[in-house]
Parts: structure tokens; C-alpha cells; sequence
């Protein structure tokens, strides 16, 4: 094959296939507007707890502290996002870039999947009204969903019946509006239900007042 032949070809294969992304070493290229990916939601953990050591200050839950339920404990949630495609893919030069990663660091995730449900349970009784294993989606409060006011909370139930998908791509927040009858140590454990999963997770053993 001749050689302008060839570049032809090559030229041709980076415009239909795309460059490579930014981490493998190419020159980057600029996008209009923020760089936006779809993701999917291949599992949900309990990232952190934490307790109120202060009025302004927080620390990491260690096993065996007791703490006050309705004012003094946080639970820290995150979604393994799996990163599928850019949905915004084109460059200014009309280039297409074949990395959900490509040249900037992909923001603003999106996915299809729908949050049909949300249910907590305890293993322990929580109070008369809330016997272990019962849904203590009411007794929870939500912060740290984009778009929301800063440190500003709203029932979790009230917020699953809006929009919920925020949830899925976030990292929320969650906090008890409530103190346990008794002084008590439960598992928190989370079933959440998606349009095409279904996913359990839990936090550790907390000890609440």
C-alpha cells in the first residue's frame, strides 16, 4: 500500500474510532459545555458513620461508641458507578473522543435506571411503633443531594416521592430524626430497588441512644 494511502486510512480511523483519552497520553482537545457520561449503578455501600464531637465538628463512628441517635450520628452512602459512555462526545474540533474519561475529568453523571423503591430495616427494635425488621424509612432525614441547599435536610420519604434519581448518582447523607425507646445497638440494613437490579448493603453495628 502507498504511503499517502496509508495516512488517508490512519487519519480516517482516528476521526470514526476516536483518540485515545487523556490518561493514555494524548494532546487534549477542549469540549463545549461540561463533559457528562451515563453510568450504571452496579452497587451501593455505607461508606463511612460518623458522630458529633463537637457542636461544629464530626469524627469517624469506632465500634463500641455510644452515641445519640437523633442528633449526633450521620451514615455517609456511595454508589459504585460503572462508567458506560459520554453523552456528550463531541469536540470543538468534531472530533469524537471514544473515553468517558477523554481529555477532562468526565463530571455530571447520568443513568437510566430507575429507583423504584428504598426500604431500611433494623435488627433490633427500635421502639413500639418500629419493631426489628420493620421500614424505618420515616425516621430518617436526607442532606447532600445535588442541587439542594447546603447542610439542609428533608425527610427521605418525602424526598423519595419527588425526584429520586439524584439519590442514585450522589453520595447522600442520612440522619436518624429519632432516638431509639431504649438504649440499643442495631445493624441499619438498606434494600434497594432498581429498574434492572436489586442491591443490599448495611452499616455496622451502632450503638444508639
Amino acid at each position: 500500500m502507498r504511503k499517502p494511502h496509508l495516512i488517508k486510512l490512519i487519519l480516517l480511523s482516528f476521526f470514526l474510532i476516536g483518540f485515545p483519552s487523556c490518561e493514555e497520553g494524548c494532546i487534549c482537545c477542549e469540549f463545549d459545555g461540561p463533559v457528562r457520561y451515563d453510568a450504571r449503578i452496579v452497587g451501593f455501600a455505607v461508606e463511612r458513620v460518623d458522630k458529633r464531637v463537637t457542636s461544629t465538628q464530626w469524627a469517624a463512628y469506632l465500634p463500641g461508641d455510644t452515641v445519640n441517635a437523633s442528633r449526633d450520628l450521620v451514615i455517609y452512602l456511595k454508589p459504585d458507578l460503572e462508567r458506560v459512555v459520554l453523552n456528550n462526545n463531541l469536540s470543538k474540533n468534531g472530533l469524537f473522543v471514544n473515553s468517558a474519561f477523554a481529555c477532562t475529568p468526565a463530571q455530571m453523571p447520568r443513568t437510566d435506571q430507575i429507583l423504584t423503591n428504598l426500604k431500611i430495616t433494623s435488627t433490633e427494635d427500635f421502639n413500639a411503633y418500629h419493631p426489628a425488621g420493620s421500614d424505618l424509612i420515616g425516621l430518617f432525614d436526607i442532606s447532600g443531594i445535588r442541587y439542594s441547599a447546603k447542610n439542609q435536610k428533608i425527610p427521605l420519604s418525602q424526598y423519595l416521592a419527588g425526584s429520586r434519581n439524584d439519590f442514585l448518582i450522589s453520595a447522600p447523607s442520612l440522619f436518624l430524626n429519632e432516638s431509639p425507646e431504649n438504649q440499643s445497638t442495631h445493624i441499619f440494613k438498606f434494600q434497594l430497588e432498581l429498574s434492572d437490579t436489586t442491591l443490599h448493603f448495611q452499616t455496622p453495628e451502632l450503638i444508639l441512644k
